[in-house]
């Protein structure tokens, strides 16, 4: 194979000039180089060099100069500078160069066989180049050169390559000296300057421990140090490295630990943020940085202490008076009584086991915010004795001589300690402390069923209100028996006077039923239809009437003449609106007892929660305006404790371990082409009407559009105008195809819409499927109803159950079903809600997955947003302290539409 080959030798002439002989050979022939003949062998040769080869020819071509006779190789090169480009392009360019004086190769290599002994004298270590003397011969073993800042170090048969600037400056060093010296103070620089990138350059003999002597890199430990010096807290910031601990102004870079002869390097990058770290507490909290108020100090080992340890920070404290207990301490309050139904709170109360004075406890609460000087220092008062203090406060409860009814003092007994000092004081703190022990509760032998811990707590609740001529508000989350719960205490009641349940037309049967299966002894009568005053003389002859809002509105007389035991609500939510018909013929009923049941305490206003308060404690909660006003000067918290006692309310989460998973999952399916060109000339034509209408048209057109708009992202078949046209549903697309292989599964599937034309379309292609299903809308009533839901309970084959959200969402139990799909989204998530907890409740023993269908990029979308909002306000309720007045009003609905 035909290929150059380069052969050099450096020689230094009688006049001392160091020069580098060179020869150039192709296929063994030697090659003329005089610049003329090299040009002449290039063109001839072009193709049989390598590109490499070429370039480095014509760049080293011109440098080689011939030499005078009486030098033995007749060319070469003859200066420093072009001596250096020659071996530079020659590395660069990979042409290998061979010696003429051996004829072998000269390696090129990045190792420099050199020898250099470390080794520790006293604190510091001193470095020796082992062979020193060979450097001094001559001529010199090793030449150096260099080409724009490129060095190499050339010796007869090696070429070092890749010098580094450190790498030169140390053999400088060591051959200007017979020892290099570092001092202690420098060996960290030495190593990570020399010896650490250069570990593979040379051959190091080390003869002590580098490691012990290199400072270690380690995180800090903060360390905050806490004293008290009257008035002031006082804080240090220290950090500990291995087992030294250094100030926080700590001047030097390294630190040394003599016990273990160890060296650390400061990580002030590490420190500064720590720093930050306490700084950023201090801000988020609004502490100031010289902390001598003791409601400050005392916040600040209640607050910031815990964040910083959860940040791995050490707290070393010397206070006492300010540490915090686990547990928020508690006031145990001193009830007296005046007679049997007039209590009063006695001036002082017990705190920790001290005699303390409540009007001192709750001045000093404001000003030490939530913290109180005991003989022991500061202490924290729980959550629940400030907010019972900040409320006897507001109602003057402090004041001597103030009294308080069972009703009203109730609220400040609820959730905090307190010890009566008097028989009837004492009967009436450990009536209310029974009802959160979750034993058994009293109840008649004729009640054929079983209660869960969580449902005998309830009734106990209630027969507590009951004995003690209080109404009561029960909220719990749907499905967790409230039903049950009521029928448990009712068999409780003894008494000739009947019980009166009141509901929506749609649960009238079920309470029959369910009357019927846990009382089977009572006499029940469902007071309803056409028909119903013929049965009019029996409604005092039986256990329980069950009628609806509607018959109770309209025979108001009758039943506002019979003297009821106990008038029971459910569904209470329908009569939210304080005006309306029903709610003032419900509060003209007489009865000993009123309860009722709702698992959705709130809707569409706050208002809400003030008109069954006054439903079942009238008078309790003020006027409705008083109510309001209230609310609008954020006394939330004086709302939430006074209706506290009566209104109890549990989440499946929190009282259910066994009740299966529910899955939620939102289906956005976008419009098909037909369906989004129709959604667009809706929405153009709603936008033109609703802008230039006013009044009463600009209401009319905003719900039409409104209604308009959901019907297409639903089917357009829904709109009147377009439903002989039979344009695709995206949503419907999806639902055929989903239902389809959940049936194939055997599964049974619950489908809610709003909208009983939906219902006709989704029947109609059931049928065409020969798909098993049932249907409730609200022409389906009574007795129908109620066949209904027991052959789909009953039925061993999958099926589908479609129902109108309105007409079904309440009062039945579909827990043979497991999966929900909501075709269409309501305003109000609860509603929703509540119609998926017709599946997702006790006795349901599979997972459920609930399938929320929304139309992308729709009006629907925006209802989505607003039910987040709903749900919001769904939990003031039971949290009023965050409570805010939220109405639909027609603006909101007409931006839904404009903006959409």
């Amino acid at each position: 194979m035909n290929s150059l080959r380069v052969e050099i030798q450096l020689h230094i002439s009688k006049k001392k000039q160091l020069m580098l002989y060179t020869k150039f050979y192709f296929d063994d022939n030697p090659v003329p180089l005089n610049w003329g003949a090299l040009l002449k062998f290039i063109y001839h040769h072009e193709k049989a060099l390598t590109e490499k080869e070429l370039d480095f020819c014509y760049a080293v071509g011109k440098m080689i100069k011939k030499l005078p006779s009486f030098h033995r190789v007749p060319y070469g090169v003859m200066n420093d500078e072009d001596m250096a480009f020659f071996i530079h392009h020659a590395v660069e360019k990979e042409i290998p160069l061979y010696s003429i004086k051996s004829r072998s190769l000269i390696k090129v290599d990045s190792f420099i066989p050199i020898t250099i002994t470390v080794y520790q004298k006293g604190a510091g270590i001193r470095c020796r180049l082992q062979q020193r003397h060979e450097w001094f011969k001559t001529p010199p073993k090793w030449f150096i050169f260099e080409w724009k800042k490129n060095r190499y170090w050339m010796s007869s048969q090696l070429i070092i390559r890749h010098i580094t600037q450190p790498m030169d400056h140390l053999i400088t060093q060591l051959l200007d000296y017979p020892e290099m010296i570092i001092p202690k103070k420098k060996i960290p620089s030495f190593i990570r300057t020399y010896y650490e990138p250069h570990k593979k350059r040379f051959h190091w003999q080390i003869q002590t421990d580098l490691t012990r002597l290199v400072p270690q890199k380690i995180t800090p430990v903060p360390i905050l140090e806490v004293n008290y010096v009257d008035p002031m807290l006082m804080l240090a910031i220290k950090f500990q490295y291995g087992n030294i601990r250094i100030e926080g102004d700590y001047d030097e870079k390294y630190i040394n630990d003599q016990e273990t002869n160890t060296q650390y390097m400061r990580d002030k990058k590490k420190e500064t943020e720590f720093q930050s770290q306490l700084m950023d507490l201090f801000t988020e909290y609004e502490l100031p940085f010289m902390l001598e108020d003791p409601g400050h100090i005392g916040f600040f080992f209640d607050k910031v202490i815990p964040q910083l340890e959860s940040k791995k920070w050490t707290v070393h404290s010397s206070v006492e008076d300010f540490n915090v207990k686990t547990a928020p301490s508690e006031l145990c309050f001193q009830l007296g009584s005046e007679g049997k139904d007039w209590f009063h709170f006695e001036p002082n109360a017990t705190l920790d086991g001290q005699v303390v004075s409540l009007q001192e406890m709750a001045a000093l609460m404001i000003k030490y915010k939530g913290f109180v000087k005991t003989k022991r220092g500061f202490v924290k008062l729980s959550d629940d004795t400030q907010n019972a203090l900040s409320c006897l406060s507001k109602m003057g409860a402090l004041k001597a001589n103030q009294t308080f009814n069972k009703v009203q003092i109730m609220p400040f007994l609820l959730g905090n300690q307190a010890k009566g000092t008097s028989p009837e004081a004492s009967d009436l703190v450990d009536r209310l402390s029974d009802i959160t022990v979750p034993d058994k509760a009293v109840i008649s032998k004729d009640f054929n069923g079983t209660l869960r811990n969580y449902q005998n707590v309830g009734v106990k609740w209630i027969q507590f209100l009951y004995k003690g001529g209080m109404g009561g508000v029960l909220a719990d989350d749907m499905g967790l028996g409230k039903t049950v719960q009521v029928l448990a205490f009712c068999s409780s009641v003894q008494s000739d006077q009947p019980i009166c349940i009141i509901g929506p037309t749609n649960v009238l049967y079920n309470w029959q039923t369910e009357i019927e299966r846990f009382l089977p002894d009572k006499k029940v009568l469902v007071y309803a239809g056409a028909q119903r005053h013929q049965n009019k003389h029996k409604l005092e002859t039986v256990d329980f009437v069950v009628t609806s809002f509607g018959v109770v509105r309209n025979d108001i007389d009758v039943f506002s003449s019979v003297s009821w035991e106990a008038v029971i609500v459910d569904e209470a939510q329908f009569m939210k609106n304080p005006q309306a018909q029903i709610s003032k013929a419900m509060k003209l009923l007489q009865g000993n007892f009123r309860l009722v049941m709702t698992g959705t305490p709130i809707e569409n206003q706050l208002s809400d929660i003030w008109n069954l308060f006054d439903f079942v404690m009238p008078g309790y909660c003020g006027l409705q305006s008083q109510f309001e006003e209230q609310l609008s000067v954020s006394n939330g918290q004086l709302i939430k404790t006074r209706i506290k006692p009566f209104l109890l309310r549990r989440e499946k989460k929190d009282v259910l371990d066994s009740l299966p998973e529910k899955t939620e999952m939102m289906i956005r399916c976008d419009l098909t082409d037909e369906q989004q060109q129709l959604y667009q000339t809706v929405l153009e034509v709603a936008k033109k009407g609703i802008q230039n209408a006013q009044g009463k048209r600009d209401t009319m057109h905003v719900l039409t559009a409104l209604l308009k708009l959901r019907q297409v992202c639903i089917h357009p078949r829904l709109v009147k105008e377009w439903g002989e046209q039979d344009l695709p549903s995206a949503k419907f697309e999806f639902y055929k195809e989903k239902c389809l292989a959940l049936i194939q599964m055997g599964h049974k599937v619950v489908t809610f819409t709003q909208f009983s034309q939906m219902l006709d379309i989704l029947e109609e292609w059931l049928i065409t499927q020969d798909i098993y299903f049932e249907r409730i809308d609200g022409s389906v009533t009574g007795k129908k109803r109620m066949d209904a839901i027991e052959r789909f309970q009953k039925s061993d084959r999958p099926g589908v159950f479609i129902i109108s959200l309105k007409a079904g969402g309440i009062g039945i139990n579909l827990t043979s079903a497991d999966y929900v799909i909501h075709f269409d989204p309501w305003w109000n998530p609860a509603v929703q809600a509540q119609a998926t907890d017709r599946v997702h409740r006790l006795g349901q023993t599979n997972k459920v997955m609930v399938y929320n269908l929304i139309s992308a990029g729709t009006i629907e979308d925006k209802i989505h947003s607003l039910q987040e909002e709903k749900k919001s306000l769904i939990d003031q309720i039971i949290d009023v302290e965050n409570a805010e007045d939220k109405t639909i009003d027609i603006d909101e609905m007409k931006r839904f539409i404009l903006d959409a």
